[in-house]
């Protein structure tokens, strides 16, 4: 799992450099989840499975923007069990993570996909899914 700081820093890197775990994740996807976290990158992952695993809890709690499927269809976290935040002295704390899985949110919107598609398709993480979303985008307007 990778933490908030990490996939900032693998943002600002060029691809050789990024780990391993995350190439191999994501080298084979055909794209199921396109979601925006609060950095400028859409994220692409195959499974939901590959979500849970690569977004932390705490982070899906805070970062996680929009979550659409390949349909259109909105999704958003929802808690099977909540994460727990305890505070000890000054400020300092742990988190116990919590569980969560993906649910749809509502009918197919193409139009928030395609207004998230045309924003934010710049950077796509990985890089080799760009091509396939530009394809998407086409075929959600209809060209």
């Amino acid at each position: 799992m990778l933490s908030r700081y990490h996939r900032r820093k693998r943002l600002f890197n060029d691809d050789a450099r990024r780990s391993y775990k995350v190439r191999r994740a994501h080298a084979s996807c055909s794209f199921v989840f396109i979601i925006l976290l609060d950095e400028p990158t859409l994220f692409v992952f195959p499974s939901e499975e590959s979500v849970i695993r690569d977004i932390e809890p705490p982070d899906a709690e805070t970062i996680v923007r929009a979550v659409f499927d390949e349909n259109a269809v909105p999704y958003e976290v929802e808690w099977l069990r909540p994460n727990v935040h305890r505070k000890w002295f000054f400020g300092i704390g742990t988190v116990d993570f919590g569980k969560y899985r993906l649910k749809p949110s509502g009918d197919a919107n193409p139009t928030a996909l395609i207004r998230l598609l045309e924003e934010h398709s710049d950077y796509v993480d990985p890089p080799s899914e760009r091509e396939k979303l530009v394809l998407l985008l086409k075929q959600l307007r209809g060209i």
